[in-house]
């Protein structure tokens, strides 16, 4: 299976709660989701910046309703100190232990601004 592209952004210093739908898993139930965001370099992930996860409860729900359907919450202090374009990923771990990387794509943190 081929992961889904999501590509999104998020002013920096701003809190976000990013909702994700992975249709090609049958259920989320029982699985655990990692989502992390990497710096890049022409492209290539290099290093891992913020890391959530579904089963302590560190930044990851998986909703009810819609099916299939995941929330990574980055906070204030996720975002605060980036800024240009960064690599994220979410993986799947079921309870037999496989692994299935379920979305790649861009994640975009912009200049934040205050109006005055």
């Amino acid at each position: 299976m081929a992961a889904l592209l999501v590509n999104f952004s998020v002013p920096a210093g701003d809190g976000v709660a990013q909702a994700f739908n992975v249709a090609a898993i049958p259920t989320l139930a029982g699985h655990t989701v990692y989502w992390g965001l990497f710096s890049q370099v022409f492209g290539v992930p290099q290093t891992l910046l913020v890391s959530k996860e579904s089963a302590s409860g560190h930044g990851i729900t998986i909703l009810p309703s819609p099916p299939n359907t995941f929330v990574v919450d980055l906070l204030t202090a996720d975002t605060q100190s980036l800024l240009g374009n960064y690599y994220h990923e979410a993986r799947v771990v079921d309870g037999s232990g496989n692994i299935t990387t379920v979305i790649q794509g861009i994640c975009t943190v912009t200049m934040d601004f205050v109006v005055t």
